[in-house]
């Protein structure tokens, strides 16, 4: 199968069907009153923009949020900062790491955890979900007229290493937290639903990225993935180690064999998505090989009159 590039739709109220996950509650980010007076640090939630902000200012009063992120023209700083989007919308917020959670019943279908439902308006037939948390995902696309046409459901147990009964019984159960859908058909009408089984946990999602694949090549042995760690380890003179945790983001090297007369249009589209996040498939069942991120590099060489060699870095990122 070819590795992919996806270039992710943008998630509106217009194509934004339905979810049952639950608004940020007002004990955490009370809804923005603009006649109120907020203390530095206070957090507010702005319907309008689905986002969450916290005052950088003491004796903030009657500054709209989303129009006084920036300093202002006389040099004052600005009032307030944008922190996150809010729960329903988090996993569309181009960030892996902010997260939408739920744990209610299903409104389409039987189960329990996260179901969203969104209708792209035109065709779309890659799905990659990142920083998952469940037992399983079930995809359809329902198209209003001939119904639910295509279903996948992937469970998120993860059983590499369970190669014996001893491990079978005793291992931690360990679960993926990244798949990909990459075969959903073309029906430009149809309603995707996404149904996160929360199992007796809280579902949980950090990036859903939806959109029409882009076929780069076939992916060679060799390729490599791996991390880039953000954490700080210090060491005084005298050998105590400070560890400072944060976060982390996927890397890869991927290789490609791309045919002669494909080259020049990969070329176009690379250059094309130059500095924009989009969604990256090396192989789909390796979760490593699936990252949300940017293209470093990309290099071709012609060693052969039918086919070229291509080679793509590929970084992570932390938005």
């Amino acid at each position: 199968m070819s590795a992919k590039l996806i270039p992710p739709i943008a998630i509106t109220d217009d194509n934004l069907v339905a979810t049952n996950a639950p608004e940020t509650p007002q004990e955490d980010a009370a809804t923005y009153d603009p006649g109120a007076t907020y203390a530095k640090g206070a957090r507010v939630q702005v319907p309008d923009t689905h986002t969450i902000y916290e005052s950088a200012i003491a004796n903030n009063t009657g500054n709209y949020p989303p129009d006084n992120l920036k300093p202002a023209a006389d040099g004052q700083p600005a009032k307030w900062l944008r922190v996150m989007a809010t729960n329903p919308r988090a996993m569309f917020d181009g960030r892996v790491g902010t997260l939408t959670t739920g744990n209610a019943a299903f409104p389409v279908g039987s189960g329990t955890g996260l179901q969203i439902e969104i209708a792209p308006g035109r065709v779309v037939n890659n799905i990659v979900l990142f920083g998952l948390v469940g037992v399983s995902v079930t995809a359809e696309v329902d198209d209003p007229v001939e119904g639910v046409v295509w279903q996948r459901t992937r469970s998120l147990t993860a059983n590499t290493g369970i190669n014996n009964m001893d491990a079978y019984l005793f291992a931690p159960i360990e679960r993926r937290t990244d798949i990909a859908f990459l075969d959903l058909p073309s029906y430009g009408t149809a309603t995707i639903r996404i149904s996160i089984e929360s199992g007796a946990g809280t579902a949980a999602c950090g990036l859903c990225l939806i959109g029409q694949g882009k076929n780069l090549g076939l992916p060679q042995w060799g390729l490599g993935v791996g991390v880039l760690d953000y954490s700080r380890v210090e060491e005084d003179q005298w050998g105590i180690v400070d560890i400072q945790k944060g976060d982390y983001v996927k890397r890869g090297s991927i290789d490609l064999l791309v045919e002669k007369n494909q080259t020049n249009g990969l070329y176009r589209t690379l250059a094309q998505y130059r500095a924009t996040p989009v969604a990256w498939v090396g192989y789909q069942e390796y979760e490593p090989t699936l990252i949300y991120g940017l293209f470093k590099s990309f290099d071709i060489i012609y060693p052969h009159a039918a086919y070229d060699d291509c080679a793509i870095e590929i970084k992570g990122i932390i938005t």
